[in-house]
């Protein structure tokens, strides 16, 4: 009986240890909260998604089943071709490169929490081609800064 406590003590301790440690510290992380994406003038892009944003000129799409004006911007069928969210309902898309401009888009968001020096932290991102893209990209970039 007192081995049995022990051990469901230390397996409580390591489960409530291993959830303090994964916190998200990603605002809408999985661009479901969304401002307004039935406007006429920016359905479709970034604008419309609550915290993230694009750094630069350039106007990142945003594809959801929740944006029923046009339907290019639902994920099944956008002009890029439909590919199913990995989670939830929601996607951005972007151009990490296209000739003969040298044109990018990013996408930014800040972060929940300030990041404490030497600590590890762990970055997941769901990255897919578009299926109309004949190119595709052996890496990708994450950039945090202050």
């Amino acid at each position: 009986m007192c081995r049995t406590f022990i051990i469901l003590l230390f397996l409580t301790c390591a489960c409530i240890i291993k959830l303090q440690a994964q916190v998200n510290l990603v605002p809408n992380h999985s661009f479901e909260e969304f401002i307004n994406c039935n406007s006429q003038s920016s359905f479709c892009e970034i604008t419309n998604v609550k915290y993230w944003f694009s750094p630069n000129l350039a106007t990142p799409d945003y594809y959801s089943q929740n944006c029923s004006l046009n339907n290019s911007c639902l994920p099944s069928n956008n002009n890029m071709g439909g590919i199913s969210p990995n989670e939830g309902d929601s996607y951005i898309g972007i151009f990490l490169f296209y000739s003969p401009d040298n044109f990018r888009e990013y996408i930014s968001v800040q972060l929940l929490e300030q990041l404490v020096k030497n600590k590890k932290y762990c970055i997941k991102l769901h990255i897919a081609k578009a299926r109309k893209s004949s190119l595709a990209h052996k890496r990708f970039l994450c950039i945090i800064y202050k």
